[in-house]
């Protein structure tokens, strides 16, 4: 019955971390889409600056306006605060993945060492750290 009992668990823990590895990769693909949305938002402003400058030369508009289109940042720069936000919810989906991972080798029964299932769950986590490093990037267009 204790065997029975602890593997349960052991489902438990390892379906909990899959799901807080997946609401993490949502949290990550949020993140991915605000400086999308920040440089959408500075176009639209700055087609309108472009506007007033073009219908009232004689207003030095050049100098009150810090960006113009062409010198709007660039989307998915690498020492943004949303680069680094999503950089953390990454590590934190990848130390999830690990866990889940190394649970379900325990509920599974295996009977490999410790440092297999650790090195399996390192796998694990680091393939999906690449596929979330990925998507991050991919919503960012």
């Amino acid at each position: 019955m204790e065997g029975t009992t602890s593997i349960g668990i052991y489902i438990g823990f390892s379906a909990l971390f899959a799901v807080l590895s997946g609401i993490g990769l949502l949290t990550l693909l949020r993140l991915a889409r605000l400086p999308t949305a920040w440089t959408e938002s500075a176009r639209a402003m700055n087609l309108i600056k472009e506007y007033y400058i073009a219908k009232c030369p004689e207003s030095d508009f050049t100098r009150a306006f810090t960006w113009r289109l062409a010198s709007i940042p660039p989307l998915g720069k690498h020492k943004s605060l949303a680069f680094f936000l999503a950089i953390s919810v990454i590590f934190i989906g990848v130390i999830t993945t690990v866990a889940a991972v190394i649970y379900a080798s325990l509920a599974s029964g295996s009977s490999t060492a410790n440092l297999m299932n650790l090195i399996l769950g390192v796998i694990f986590g680091l393939v999906f750290a690449v596929i979330q490093y990925a998507w991050y990037h991919r919503w960012l267009k």
